[in-house]
């Protein structure tokens, strides 16, 4: 429906006649395919499995995008509506939600790179030894671990798949 929206409104060649159907043939699929995707979280959280997941995000832009063009009204739906706070309410989600609803790109750094909250060990590397003393967060996971006596840890090998090293 977004696609052939779009199309109508800056489209010269339609007639004002056409135009005016293709965006009530927009509006009806958006409301069945709003309704479809309501009977299918009036039984679940989460579009597929029990966490969220891309499809999830997928379809919150989607969703979004077509409430921005009044093709559907959330509060028509309830399962949607819970969906759409569910989403809403994810830690991890909030600052692009946030972004996104101000219209900059606040959760992406001047380097072009996503604000991950953490550095990979690959950048880390890239520092050097300009890196000395700075307090950094790694996620990852360890490949080895080495300790002393009375479980003090002397040696940790972290990784997070960013390099070989």
């Amino acid at each position: 429906p977004l696609q052939s929206l779009a199309f109508s409104e800056s489209s010269d060649e339609l007639t004002i006649e056409a135009k005016a159907q293709l965006k009530t043939k927009c509006h009806v699929d958006a409301q069945k395919y709003a309704k479809s995707l309501d009977d299918h979280l009036s039984t679940r959280t989460y579009i597929v499995g029990e966490r969220l997941g891309l499809a999830d995000i997928a379809l919150y832009a989607t969703l979004t995008a077509t409430i921005k063009a009044n093709l559907v009204q959330p509060s028509s739906y309830k399962s949607i509506s819970r969906w759409m706070k569910t989403i809403e309410s994810q830690p991890v989600l909030k600052p692009v939600l946030a972004a996104s609803s101000e219209g900059s790109s606040t959760a992406i750094t001047s380097a072009g790179k996503w604000d991950r909250g953490r550095i990979r060990i690959k950048e880390l590397f890239a520092k050097g030894v300009a890196a000395i003393g700075e307090e950094v967060v790694l996620k990852g996971w360890i490949r080895t671990i080495r300790s002393a006596e009375k479980g003090q840890v002397l040696f940790v090998e972290l990784t997070d798949g960013s390099t070989v090293r």
